[in-house]
């Protein structure tokens, strides 16, 4: 078999992997497809190859899936009018029906707790579809070109260089689309932010604001209305973009703890204290949250006084340096500990802490369902099952949705 750069061939597409694409199969050999849907046949043609697989895109539709619809944004990456156009691949799923969007995350979740992981059989569950999945976004993070060409704002493209020029996201609130149009609109931004990452963030309350990467602006509090009440949040801090199924998410774990009632629990990775504040809520007496950004923990620490939990307290300290000991001084108490990490997951260091001190339970919320899996995987050889498992689709028409994981612990 001899794949070449140009070639155009026919495939059959098998399935959707995680992060979007078709895969197909040419004799045996591998092939990633954007843009298409699961049992579509299509003629390709194949834009790079690897020692194991390649890359291509449809040329032309030949069995039209009958989940495919037409995409609403003008500017993604798809097969438009007959050919394929290169655009912005934030979406990988605006071209397919939303409930068969759903079950196409809800088996990649399935394919990576049960293979993966080494979970088969564990149940997973999926929560109820996002009411919204336009609109939902209550932060963009947009690129300014520099140079004295034609200016460009928006996402980078496939080649992570190219700017995507965006005069409106679909998947943004409408008020940072009305920020972003007053944006646009002056030419004085034009020239400030020439080669900068601009970010826009709308807090839910009639505020939204935006900068540039280094601005001072990011250390501004505003606060956000959510199912805890009013949070203040640090502009540049981390905070969950689609509002809705936020809230969902923390009242599935209240719901949790307020059954288990553990006696300690351990939010690491807490920016600005939101499960912290729902452990709270739900009666436990011994909260302690940790996170490195200490712009968040000072707004968590602002966040305690004002909504009335004082045997919350808050650690400006990574997670990982932090863990072993705080681990260790609560070791034989019924503990509970939650992990929200970076999309990257675990440091091994973290893993270790575990191990030395283990805690009866722990809660995982993960945005990286690939990492969730290896993680897991880790954490299964120390003694950690899952025994409840749940999708959140915080991400609508884009590749990524969250995961719920209570993992228990054998000894």
């Amino acid at each position: 078999m001899i794949l070449s750069v140009g070639k155009k061939i026919i495939l059959d597409i098998e399935k959707i992997v995680y992060g979007g694409r078709g895969l197909a199969r040419y004799e045996d050999f591998v092939i990633f497809i954007p843009g298409v849907i699961e049992g579509e046949r299509i003629e390709a043609e194949i834009t790079k190859v690897f020692k194991n697989y390649a890359e291509g895109i449809p040329l032309k539709l030949i069995k039209v899936s009958d989940f495919r619809i037409d995409p609403p944004c003008p500017i993604i990456s798809g097969y438009f009018g007959g050919k394929f156009i290169s655009g912005c691949p934030g979406c990988a799923y605006q071209h397919i029906d939303y409930r068969e969007e759903l079950r196409i995350k809800h088996q990649q979740l399935l394919n990576f707790i049960h293979r993966d992981a080494g979970f088969p059989g564990t149940d997973v569950l999926i929560s109820e579809d996002s009411t919204d999945f336009y609109g939902y976004r209550n932060k963009l993070e947009l690129h300014l070109s520099a140079g004295s060409g034609k200016r460009h704002l928006g996402y980078f493209g496939e080649d992570n260089k190219t700017i995507i020029d965006c005069k409106k996201c679909l998947l943004a609130t409408e008020n940072i689309n009305t920020r972003l149009e007053k944006f646009r609109a002056d030419k004085d931004n034009w020239k400030r932010y020439a080669g900068k990452t601009v970010t826009f963030r709308d807090f839910g309350t009639g505020e939204t604001t935006c900068w540039a990467r280094g601005e001072t602006q990011v250390h501004d509090l505003y606060i956000i209305k959510n199912y805890l009440g009013e949070i203040r949040i640090p502009a540049g801090s981390f905070f969950q973009v689609n509002s809705n199924i936020a809230d969902k998410l923390l009242k599935e774990v209240n719901t949790f703890i307020k059954k288990d009632k553990p006696e300690v629990v351990l939010d690491f990775y807490c920016g600005v204290g939101l499960f912290a504040f729902v452990a709270a809520k739900a009666g436990v007496d011994i909260v302690i949250g940790v996170d490195s950004d200490k712009t968040a923990i000072k707004a968590a620490k602002e966040n305690s006084n004002e909504l009335g939990y004082m045997n919350v307290r808050f650690r400006s300290q990574k997670s990982e340096e932090a863990a072993e000991k705080i681990l260790k001084q609560h070791k034989n108490k019924n503990t509970l500990m939650i992990l929200d990490p970076p999309r990257a997951g675990l440091a091994k260091s973290m893993v270790s802490s575990i191990e030395l001190s283990p805690p009866k339970k722990i809660i995982y919320i993960s945005c990286a369902a690939d990492k969730l899996a290896r993680d897991l995987k880790v954490l299964k050889k120390i003694g950690y099952n899952p025994s409840y498992v749940k999708m959140f689709d915080m991400f609508p028409r884009t590749s990524q949705f969250e995961t719920l994981c209570i993992l228990q612990h054998a000894g």
